[in-house]
């Protein structure tokens, strides 16, 4: 019964850990609106670059740390003093990597200035990483919320705060990496007062076989990183700092849309991964939920997403980003391969096939790369929102056709159609009543698609007897 309870509060606070990250995405596109495709591009482009590189500070240790703690709670102590010195030097290397190659890379003054601030801000939440980490590993998961909650919301509040003052973008970075600093100060005393003493060691042997352990999670970690923010980059290589306030104003509409997926797959991960020891028919279940659940949620996205593109856009950054809505379609046509590579990467993990989603994310990275090369010069930020559809198309292809050899095939026909023929007939609903659609219009559109989703027989019968007991629980609420 303890163990329940401790698995639904700490997934409680691991959710809210999550949705508080919105607060940071909403603090981008207010910093869009304010600072204009110019200035965002330059911001925009210097985040991308000091998160890839600042990726070298961790190298997947702490994955191998908070497994190490979790066993053995009573080395905690130990495990931090060494993680903390061998983070700490590699922080050191990714600044210093950093400098050098922004350097070769921008000749211009400002953007410089700022990759230099927002690499002390990387540095900062490197470290803080560490005590949120030990938080998981010795379940107090309420400390990891608190934590990321207020470092968001302050972020939000004094982001916007500013930027309505009128603030330039250095003195925005300046703000971003103080309130890091701060946050990151209260973290290690909070540390230090209710877990243990922190201290600084160095057991070369310990530091030697974590980081020797570690490295493919590394290395994919690295991969996955890089694949992510590689067009933003590019596009700031290749094109112009305005192409990369455009691109980034559909990515990060993209980018939100993605929490979807991600709850989806942080919240069935443990049973995944138990059900795979205990029981493969019901893991195999399960994942056919999922994978369902998945496309559920992103065939009506892309449709209407298309469909609102230009609402969005012109709602969230005004008319100066028009020239973002033919890229967030682009980018939408490929929302759902998106959705189902966090899922069939779960699923591989779960049956420890792990070491193959580096070699596949790689093969999608180089294939990005190339496909940049060729389209950024020609169509700018949209040929950037075409490379990023193609491989995340391929990166999935490669994982399906994996998965179904090493373990199942996954029909994916039946659940596809059955959604999309939802979304036609409310399409067609639409067109006939020559209705313009509108966003406010979803609150109908949701229990409509429902109730095609029934008729269609989308969901199972212990799907259905769940549906039921929610809609009964929902009328007494109501009446009550």
């Amino acid at each position: 019964m303890k163990d329940k309870v401790n698995l639904i509060k700490n997934t409680f606070f691991t959710s809210l850990s999550n949705f508080s990250n919105v607060f940071l995405l909403i603090l981008l596109l207010v910093a869009g609106r304010f600072l204009g495709a110019e200035e965002f591009g330059k911001l925009t482009f210097s985040l991308a670059l000091v998160s890839s590189i600042g990726m070298i500070s961790d190298l997947g240790t702490l994955e191998i740390v908070k497994r190490s703690v979790s066993r053995k709670p009573y080395k905690a102590q130990y495990y931090f003093g060494n993680i903390l010195t061998w983070k700490t030097i590699l922080s050191v290397i990714s600044i210093i990597l950093t400098y050098i190659l922004i350097n070769i890379l921008k000749s211009e003054r400002d953007i410089r200035l700022v990759v230099y601030i927002l690499s002390i801000a990387i540095l900062i939440k490197t470290l803080k990483t560490i005590p949120l980490t030990f938080f998981q590993a010795l379940e107090r998961f309420e400390l990891h919320a608190l934590f990321q909650t207020i470092h968001n919301v302050a972020l939000l509040i004094c982001g916007v705060v500013s930027l309505i003052c009128g603030a330039q973008l250095f003195f925005f970075a300046i703000m971003f990496t103080s309130i890091k600093v701060i946050d990151c100060i209260l973290t290690y005393l909070v540390t230090n007062k209710k877990l243990f003493k922190i201290r600084f060691e160095f057991d070369f042997r310990l530091i030697k076989k974590i980081q020797l352990i570690a490295l493919p999670l590394g290395l994919f970690a690295i991969i996955n990183q890089a694949y992510g923010y590689a067009d933003t980059i590019m596009i700031g290589i290749i094109s112009s700092n305005s192409q990369v306030g455009i691109y980034n104003a559909a990515y990060k509409i993209f980018e939100g849309l993605s929490i979807f997926p991600i709850i989806l797959t942080q919240a069935t991960s443990p049973q995944l991964f138990r059900l795979f020891i205990k029981d493969k028919e019901m893991h195999f279940k399960l994942c056919q939920k999922v994978i369902k659940y998945s496309l559920v949620v992103s065939i009506p996205i892309i449709i209407f997403g298309i469909f609102l593109s230009d609402k969005f856009i012109l709602m969230l950054y005004g008319r100066d980003y028009i020239e973002s809505v033919l890229g967030l379609k682009i980018l939408l046509i490929g929302f759902m391969t998106v959705s189902l590579n966090y899922i069939l990467h779960l699923i591989i993990i779960s049956i420890d096939k792990q070491k193959i989603l580096a070699p596949i994310l790689l093969i999608g990275f180089i294939f990005n790369i190339f496909l940049n090369i060729i389209l950024i010069p020609m169509y700018g930020s949209d040929g950037a929102a075409a490379a990023t559809t193609i491989c995340s198309m391929l990166v999935f292809i490669l994982g399906y056709f994996y998965l179904g050899r090493t373990y199942r095939w996954f029909s994916l026909f039946g659940a596809i159609a059955k959604s999309s023929f939802s979304v036609f007939i409310i399409t067609a609903i639409v067109n006939i009543l020559q209705l313009k659609i509108q966003i406010f219009h979803l609150v109908f559109v949701v229990p409509l698609y429902l109730t095609l989703l029934i008729f269609t027989k989308f969901f199972d019968d212990e799907e259905l007897k769940y549906i039921k007991m929610q809609l009964v629980s929902l009328r007494l609420k109501c009446v009550r």
